[in-house]
């Protein structure tokens, strides 16, 4: 009876180190639970891994399916970049041959330009030329004695012209009609005759006259003062010598 009890009091209480037998049946138990549940979240976890795991490599694939498209429209984007360049290249050379062409168009039509007011400035000259050729003509014609009988010293020509109100331009040619003459000298004598305020007008330069020296001709012109009213009706140029009238020409002035 001691032996039974002893040996129930040693599973209560323990074999000798103070723990009864259950609470350590009771500590394997709870380690086991723990390494069960600890075994449970691992294999969870490791589903969750490989879950993960599946899905980055299924989105990496995705990835690298679009990084090749990408890359495959980069490389088609550069084939078309090259043609573009090409393409602007030809577009360069066509506006460059079209810019010669439009330089050397301006260049020609500048050397045309120039040339035609080279030919015009040419032919000014060239009227210019003639029209002092033509004067020199007539000039000539009435110098050349066209009879016998002509006055030795004469008044060829007188021409004359109201340049303003007050002053009457005259211009005259005095030729000798000899061959190889002496030197003339004498001088001009001008008659203005007009209207003035309704009344017959004369202006006679005897007290003034022009000085004339020539062999062969001489061309004399210049300016007798009139008053603004007058109406000048014709000139006339005396040639004198020593007071003796040795020709005369008349001219009749337009009034402006």
């Amino acid at each position: 009876m001691r032996r039974w009890l002893r040996r129930r009091r040693m599973w209560f209480i323990g074999s000798g180190d103070g723990w009864p037998v259950a609470w350590r049946w009771a500590g394997f138990a709870l380690v086991f639970a723990l390494v069960g549940a600890l075994g449970t979240i691992i294999a969870v976890q490791n589903q969750k891994l490989d879950a993960l795991q599946s899905s980055t490599v299924s989105e990496f694939e995705v990835l690298k399916d679009q990084f090749a498209q990408a890359q495959q429209k980069l490389a088609h984007l550069q084939g078309e970049n090259s043609v573009l360049r090409e393409t602007l290249a030809s577009q360069k050379d066509v506006v460059e041959q079209a810019r010669l062409v439009n330089n050397t168009a301006e260049s020609q039509q500048l050397a045309d330009q120039a040339m035609l007011s080279e030919l015009k400035r040419q032919l000014l000259v060239l009227e210019s030329e003639n029209a002092q050729l033509k004067t020199d003509l007539g000039f000539f014609e009435a110098v050349i004695p066209k009879g016998k009988g002509s006055t030795r010293q004469r008044v060829k020509t007188i021409t004359a012209a109201r340049i303003d109100p007050t002053h009457l331009q005259w211009r005259a040619l005095i030729v000798q009609a000899n061959k190889n003459p002496d030197e003339f000298k004498g001088e001009l004598v001008f008659v203005v005759q007009g209207q003035l305020d309704g009344q017959p007008w004369q202006l006679n330069t005897r007290d003034a006259p022009t000085p004339v020296s020539l062999v062969q001709y001489v061309r004399i012109d210049g300016v007798i003062v009139v008053p603004e009213a007058l109406q000048v009706e014709s000139l006339t140029a005396q040639l004198r010598q020593s007071g003796k009238l040795i020709s005369s020409a008349t001219v009749k002035v337009k009034s402006k």
